[in-house]
């Protein structure tokens, strides 16, 4: 990663949800604006999650980035029949 990149996602990592809706709304998702960045962060969720993430995928509807995350299947039944995770 370069040193742009990495401030980048520090830059985001830091950043409030609404710092983040405007840093969003400002990427041309055509131009695959932001996906250095989605991917990143769905690295960092794979590699921190609790859950035994198995794969991640990337793709983009009209308007966002969507992260897709794939467990387990013993993790998918701990997800579904959970009552209070905190």
């Amino acid at each position: 990663m370069t040193q742009d990149a990495s401030t980048k996602l520090e830059e985001w990592m830091h950043a409030s949800d609404e710092e983040r809706n405007a840093m969003h709304a400002q990427w041309d998702l055509a131009a695959n604006e932001g996906h250095g960045i989605v991917s990143e962060v769905a690295n960092l969720f794979k590699d921190e999650c609790i859950y035994n993430i198995t794969g991640i995928g990337i793709s983009k509807n009209n308007t966002h980035w969507v992260i897709d995350a794939y467990v387990s299947d013993d993790d998918f039944e701990n997800l579904k029949n959970r009552y209070n995770i905190e």
